[in-house]
């Protein structure tokens, strides 16, 4: 069954890809490699409904549909789990140092509207890392 690449993201040590062979059914799947002399092997996949868009930086991973924006944090075991959940689709981002930057288009004038903001500001200082439902996203215009 032919599978199409949605998207990629590639680190020194990682490899993140969104494919699919149906708007519906997607799939990430996560590869890792300890050095750049070593193959990457797989370390971990799951199913999406319709995961559009990833981005990758170091030990965080996001990915967006149509109605949210996740941010996935790697766990010391390799594996990754759910730190934060943005009830708003990013149509593009990229995260960089802790800092995510993404778009939207506003639904009734059909702008698009640049979203920064600090993972860390996001997430309150618990051992357990719950999203802060304190801070969010800077929104602008432009």
């Amino acid at each position: 069954n032919f599978r199409d690449v949605v998207s990629v993201e590639l680190t020194e040590d990682r490899l993140a890809l969104v494919v699919g062979n149906d708007v519906s059914v997607r799939d990430v799947f996560i590869y890792g490699r300890e050095n750049s002399s070593q193959q990457y092997t797989l370390l971990q996949n799951f199913s999406s409904h319709d995961y559009l868009h990833l981005s990758m930086d170091n030990d965080l991973l996001v990915v967006s549909d149509q109605n949210r924006t996740i941010v996935l944090s790697e766990r010391s075991d390799g594996n990754w789990e759910e730190a934060l959940v943005l009830n708003r689709a990013l149509i593009d981002h990229e995260i960089s140092r802790r800092n995510l930057l993404g778009t939207t288009r506003d639904s009734e004038t059909g702008d698009e509207e640049v979203h920064y903001f600090r993972i860390a500001d996001c997430v309150q200082n618990a051992t357990t890392q719950y999203p802060s439902l304190s801070a969010g996203p800077y929104f602008m215009s432009r």
